[in-house]
Parts: C-alpha cells; sequence; structure tokens
C-alpha cells in the first residue's frame, strides 16, 4: 500500500495560513487523528513525526499560527482559545475537503492539554481517543515555572527564550508574553470527568520530567478511572530523552542523551491501533446495565449476543432484551433452549440458504418458531464459501465491500420479513442468524441500528465484536478451507481467506460509508428494497427506542418496566 505525505495549507481565523502534512497510511480509511505540538514547538520535533510513520492510519499534524511555517506574530499571545480557533478551521476543511472522521487527538506538553480541552470544546466531533503527552494537570504550575525564573516577570511582560527555527536554521529571540502566561495558566482539566463512557486516554510521563511533576498524573488516572491508561517512559525527561550531562540510573549503558522519542511513538501508536480499540470496546461493551450483552449459556451455538444498549445521538437507546444475534442454532441443546425461553425469544429467523439448511439441519426447539427467510436462496453464502468466492480481493476491505453489497442487493425480501417483526410483535423477542452469524446477520443487524440512529462507529464496532464471539470456531473454519497440502496462512490465498473470516471494524465502517453512497443510506434502502414506508419506521423506532435510561427491558404486555426483577442471563 502507498503512503501519501502532502504538505496542506489551511486558511486561518484571520486569513492566516495554517500549514500541517497529512500522512496518508491507509487511503481506505476516512479516519485521521490530529497531532499537535507544544509551546515553542512545531509539528516535525519530538516524536510527532516518528508517530506520523509509526501509525497504522491517516494523520495530520500541524503548525499552529505563529509557530513552525503557519503564519501569524511570532511573539503574539498564543491563548487556548487561539488553538481551539486554529483546531476549528483545520477540522472543519478537513471534514469539508476530505471527509474525515477524527478517531484521536495526541498533544505533547501544552499539546495535551489542548487535545483534552478541545475534546471537551467539540463534542460534536465524537473524537473517542486522546493522548496527553508530558501535558500538566494544574494550569498554575506554569505560572510558578515562570516565577520562579523572575520573581518580577509579571512586570517584566513576560519571558524570552532562544529558538532555533527549523526551516531556516536560524536561532531567534521568542518572546512569551506575560498575558499568555497568565491566562494559560488559569485552564482548567477537571473538566475531563464528564467525558462520554466511551472516551479514553492515554498519558504518556517521563520519570525525569523536569518541567511537570509527575505524580500530577494522578489526577488524571482518578478523574478518568478506567478509562485512564499510564505509560511511563523510565529514564526521560518531558521531551523524552535522558537528561543532558548525567548518565540515566535506569539505562546505565546508554549515552547520556539516549533519545525515547522512537520509542514513545511506538507505545501510542500501538494504543491508538485498531486491535487496542477492539479490545477496549470488548472490555467496556460486555455488560448492558445488570446484564451480559453475550448469552454464553445458550449452548450449542456461537456468537449469541443482545443487539441492544446503544446510545443514539438523541440520547435514546435502542432496547435490550428484544433483537439478538448468534451463529446459526441447529446444535442448540434443551438448556440452551431453556435459556432462550427465558430471554423471550419467540421466533428465530434464519438466513441461510437451501443448500446450506440441507447440509447442516435445521434443529426443533421447543417455543420457538423458525422462519426460513433466506437472503440467497440456493447460493451457499457460508464464510467458507464467501472467502472462497472473494479469496482474489487481496487490498484490504475490497472482498468484504463487494460481498456485503450483493447481500444489500439481494436481501431486501429476507430483511422486510425482519423489520415487519420490528414494526407488529414489539413483545415478542427474535434472534436473527446465518452460518456464522457475522456477514448476512451482520448486514441486517447494521440496518436496524443504522435505523435507531446510533453512529457509525458504533455500528462497526458492535460489529466487530464478532471477532470474539467467533474465536472458538475461527481457527476450525480456517483450517476447514480447501487448498493445496503445501498452502498455510503465509501463503497470500489462504492468508486473503483468513482476512475475509475476519469481522474486522474496517469492514463495517466501508460497507456503511457504501450504503450511504450507493444506496442513500439506510432509511432510504429499507424504502426501496424492502418496500417500507414513513409510518412503518415511525412504528419500528417506537418499538426499538427507550427513554435515556439502558437498564429497561420490554415484557409480554407490550409496554417498557423498569428492569428491578431480571436475572442476570
Amino acid at each position: 500500500m502507498s503512503v501519501q505525505d502532502e504538505r496542506i495549507s489551511i486558511p486561518g481565523p484571520l486569513g492566516e495560513a495554517i500549514v500541517g502534512q497529512l500522512r496518508v497510511n491507509d487511503p481506505q480509511s476516512n479516519k485521521c487523528i490530529l497531532i499537535l505540538h507544544g509551546h515553542l514547538g512545531h509539528k516535525d520535533y519530538l516524536f510527532l513525526k516518528y508517530l506520523a510513520e509509526e501509525y497504522e492510519g491517516n494523520s495530520f499534524r500541524l503548525d499552529f499560527r505563529g509557530n513552525g511555517e503557519s503564519d501569524g506574530d511570532w511573539d503574539r499571545p498564543r491563548l487556548f482559545k487561539d488553538d481551539y480557533a486554529d483546531l476549528d478551521a483545520v477540522t472543519d476543511y478537513l471534514r469539508r475537503e476530505r471527509q474525515y472522521q477524527f478517531y484521536a487527538i495526541v498533544g505533547h506538553s501544552r499539546g495535551g492539554q489542548v487535545a483534552l480541552l478541545y475534546a471537551h470544546h467539540r463534542p460534536d466531533l465524537r473524537i473517542p481517543l486522546l493522548v496527553n503527552a508530558s501535558g500538566r494537570y494544574f494550569g498554575s504550575g506554569l505560572r510558578d515555572r515562570y516565577l520562579m525564573r523572575s520573581k518580577t516577570m509579571a512586570e517584566e511582560g513576560g519571558a524570552t527564550d532562544k529558538i532555533k527555527v527549523k526551516h531556516t536554521g536560524e536561532v531567534k529571540a521568542k518572546r512569551t508574553p506575560w498575558e499568555e502566561i497568565d491566562a494559560n495558566s488559569n485552564i482548567d482539566l477537571s473538566v475531563i470527568e464528564h467525558f462520554p463512557p466511551d472516551v479514553n486516554v492515554l498519558t504518556v510521563m517521563g520519570t525525569r520530567d523536569h518541567i511537570v511533576p509527575p505524580n500530577e498524573v494522578q489526577y488524571f488516572a482518578n478523574l478518568l478511572a478506567g478509562r485512564h491508561t499510564l505509560q511511563l517512559v523510565e529514564g526521560a525527561d518531558h521531551n523524552y530523552y535522558a537528561p543532558s550531562g548525567e548518565p540515566s540510573p535506569h539505562l546505565p549503558d546508554l549515552a547520556p542523551r539516549h533519545n525515547f522519542n522512537p520509542d514513545v511513538a511506538k507505545y501510542i501508536s500501538n494504543w491508538l491501533s485498531s486491535e487496542s480499540e477492539r479490545k477496549r470496546f470488548w472490555k467496556r461493551s460486555q455488560w448492558i446495565g445488570g446484564t451480559r450483552r453475550f448469552k454464553m449459556d445458550v449452548e450449542g451455538t456461537a456468537n449469541f449476543r443482545d443487539l441492544g444498549g446503544w446510545k443514539n445521538e438523541d440520547e435514546q437507546w435502542v432496547r435490550k432484551g428484544w433483537i439478538f444475534r448468534s451463529a446459526d442454532l441447529c446444535g442448540v441443546t434443551e438448556r440452551g433452549a431453556d435459556v432462550m425461553r427465558k430471554l423471550n425469544i419467540k421466533v428465530a429467523y434464519d438466513l441461510r440458504s437451501d443448500p446450506e439448511l440441507k447440509k447442516s439441519g435445521w434443529g426443533e426447539l421447543e417455543g420457538l418458531q423458525r422462519c426460513h427467510n433466506p437472503v440467497f436462496k440456493e447460493e451457499d453464502y457460508s464464510p467458507e464459501k464467501l472467502a472462497q468466492r472473494f479469496a482474489n480481493y487481496h487490498n484490504g476491505i475490497e472482498g468484504f465491500l463487494k460481498a456485503y453489497k450483493t447481500i444489500l442487493q439481494h436481501g431486501g425480501h429476507a430483511f422486510r420479513t425482519i423489520l415487519l417483526h420490528l414494526r407488529d410483535r414489539p413483545d415478542e423477542g427474535l434472534v436473527i442468524h446465518c452460518k456464522a452469524g457475522k456477514d448476512r446477520t451482520g448486514v441486517i443487524c447494521a440496518l436496524i441500528l443504522k435505523l435507531a440512529g446510533v453512529d457509525d462507529e458504533t455500528v462497526a464496532r458492535e460489529y466487530e465484536l464478532t471477532t470474539e464471539g467467533l474465536k472458538d470456531e475461527h481457527d476450525k473454519i480456517i483450517a476447514s478451507l480447501p487448498t493445496s497440502s503445501d498452502e498455510d496462512l503465509n501463503n497470500p490465498k489462504k492468508a486473503a481467506l483468513a482476512s475475509l473470516m475476519s469481522s474486522k471494524h474496517e469492514a463495517m465502517a466501508g460497507t456503511l460509508k457504501m450504503l450511504q453512497e450507493r444506496f442513500g443510506g439506510a432509511e432510504r434502502y429499507v424504502k426501496e428494497y424492502c418496500g417500507m414506508t414513513d409510518e412503518d419506521l415511525k412504528k419500528i423506532r417506537e418499538n426499538l427506542l427507550v427513554g435515556s435510561e439502558v437498564d429497561w427491558v420490554w415484557r409480554h404486555q407490550g409496554r417498557a418496566r423498569r428492569n428491578s426483577q431480571e436475572s442476570r442471563l
């Protein structure tokens, strides 16, 4: 995959150019991270450029006005509100011109504080990951540090530092006005306590930071509880070097001026990786209120989970305990069937084809209506067959997009049956399944969540939960794929087959983008392909969504009640 590096000049709030570097490591992704420098810094200093190169996705690192290559008065007070204005210009441009969504903000020192405060300032951007590298918690520490240099600094009007300008090599005097020092000392970082529950923060701190006391990290950890990760860099100072002039006691064999910045870039890149986010999402989504999402005690199947418990953009919740998804049910035991009855599941919608049904069987479960509802009547679309059919699509998610486009084009009649249940049978639970509960099931479940107003990121992450739901089955299915005797997972075609057996966030994210661009979005799709009307959709949403509480269930009387008596299945 080719890497693209592009220097971009963006008009700032006063017409001044904000210059940044766009690094495209994944052209198929619409996600981008922002990388921010600190006081007296620029977009290429310390770990910032290393991170852009190390990170698996796309990034934009900028020079704030008055810094680096950007326009602006070198000596003008740089206030936090000015940084917010710069970031507003950048995010508006990248969303409008490049259709990017922002996955993370990473900042060093003051940039770390800006990252946290800007995410609070712009909740509409829904930025889930924030990295504070060497940023202080107490703003007053900035004022104290300058007053240690001179007790009369306020009267002197500020401080002057000698700075080497990266692009010219010239050493210039940089004036930091007292107005900037004083105003930026009054910031309040306690607001991070009010971040949404899906926001996670990484703090990176050198154990020999000479500017910010390392013990300030405890305040970030206390406010964010389980959503905070701390990465200490042993022996490193504020800029991630071993302090000059003396060897590090932690690294006695290294030169005194050891550079930890490449290591810091790796720490941050790993934390931002899709695999790390998958694990975080899995951890925080295991419970819906007081009940488990995955119903592990439904014996004889896999990937059995509740589709409810997700919040939409109107602060409503998808009902839990009504819609379930799973792999096929032909092996469900009597104990598993009993659990399903306790969950009030009345109907199972089976999306498998006739050949799949003939091969694997049906299975009769007392009290459960089985509705054979194939997306493809004669074509085997099990994960194994799908993987073989689209194995020649080696470049990223192209195989998934081809397969899921075909499912959308042919699945309208099958999906309509399920949507009619959601319209007409609000007091009867249902389970949707195909072979593995991954592809055909994944597409209809994504449509349901989009009709409920759930954002694309959450829908794609919910789809990715199948990776955990099928983890005990995945290797068995891969081993069953027909290949020649000398092929293994290092073989390109076998690797492509294995990739198509996965449930990657990027596959569903790409599908949702295709759904919008090719089919006009979920609502238009179900109208044109499933024959649903505006009145149908209104009724479905009434049945599907509940108020502001996640911990509600639907009982047999067809009305919502507080879940005070429900057993923790």
